[in-house]
């Protein structure tokens, strides 16, 4: 080989052109991987809040804003405010940047935050099938919760699933009239914070918070989590589905074997059940049961360190009620408390 003509040939415009051409493709970036989902912001009724400012940063594709809402309390864990604006699909972002007012404080809280992207990302693929159509559905949302003290937390949620993924915390910062974009400057007049908050905010809860205070650890009592698992009496009728809604605001549907055979699984106190069920004359009933939250808590709170628990729906089919019992080795709780409704679905 005449080591002479290697050398004109690396030296070709037509070699050096494939040269920039390859070295061009092997460097460019893969296109991100992109799902359809909004923003959105809650905070609990007692405990209204106003964004500022705020963003999902993305560092590969469309940032959409917070909404900037006057006054959100829609409920902890509910959608609440939704910006709609912007591509139908998005990357997952990268982080969060948010300054929002808390008005049962009177206090501003700041902060910026890396966000478990691949989390993110994995939830966006896997999706999750709702029973009703035992198809899989994807997640479209990304929900910010805060509350007092300058705490987060992020939901990714649809339908009748929701998953809590992140939780951060904020620093107080002082504001006035000029820290603020104008359209905002009207929240520092007289005293507008705290009469918009007495306008808008239930008596008994405003009294209740004279009472008691602000009380940021039960959004934090909220996010605590036990090993345990649920168990219905399918020896007596049979079940259709078991959905949840947990203090922390997530929500998980049950049916088929993961209702029948669930194990053992981090997860929060629940607040709520819908139980699905037959009775003996083939009739798709639906009972309703709202837990009593201290009874449970304080329940679930009894339980001894590294131990697994089992709660246990028996549903009396000649009473249409359900007894709810918190079980762990030989020890048994009975709940007592919890509201119930049982209604007709289906003949």
């Amino acid at each position: 080989m005449n080591p002479i003509g290697i050398t004109k040939l690396h030296h070709s415009p037509f070699f050096i052109l494939l040269l920039v051409v390859t070295c061009l493709s092997a460097c460019r970036q893969p296109e991100p991987e992109q799902f359809e989902w909004l923003p959105g912001v809650d905070a609990a009724e007692a405990y209204p809040i106003k964004i500022i400012d705020g963003q999902f940063k993305s560092l590969n594709g469309y940032s959409p804003q917070l909404p900037t809402s006057d006054f959100v309390n829609s409920g902890w864990g509910a959608t609440g405010g939704i910006m709609a604006v912007g591509p139908d699909k998005r990357a997952v972002p990268d982080s969060l940047s948010i300054t929002w007012l808390s008005f049962a404080e009177r206090k501003f809280y700041k902060g910026n935050f890396v966000l478990p992207k691949k989390r993110l990302t994995e939830l966006f693929r896997e999706g999750y099938v709702y029973h009703e159509t035992n198809a899989k559905e994807e997640y479209n949302y990304l929900v910010l919760g805060l509350s007092p003290g300058g705490h987060i937390v992020l939901w990714i949620a649809g339908g009748r699933k929701q998953v809590l993924v992140a939780a951060f915390k904020a620093a107080e910062v002082k504001l006035s009239a000029k820290d603020v974009h104008p359209d905002d400057r009207y929240l520092f007049q007289g005293n507008f914070i705290t009469e918009s908050y007495e306008r808008n905010v239930p008596l008994k809860l405003r009294d209740s918070i004279k009472v008691h205070g602000v009380v940021p650890e039960i959004f934090r009592q909220w996010q605590k989590k036990y090993s345990w698992h649920f168990r219905v009496n399918d020896n007596r009728v049979k079940f259709d589905q078991l959905a949840v809604t947990y203090l922390n605001a997530e929500l998980e549907q049950l049916f088929g074997t993961a209702l029948l055979k669930n194990g053992n699984a981090q997860r929060a106190v629940p607040k709520s059940l819908w139980v699905v069920w037959f009775d003996r004359k083939q009739q798709k009933m639906a009972t309703e049961v709202v837990f009593d939250e201290t009874e449970i808590r304080n329940a679930f709170s009894s339980l001894a360190e590294n131990t697994s628990a089992e709660l246990s729906c028996v549903v009396d089919p000649e009473e249409y009620a359900i007894s709810v019992f918190l079980k762990t080795g030989t020890k048994e709780i009975r709940l007592k408390k919890q509201s119930m409704v049982t209604t007709l679905l289906e003949k």
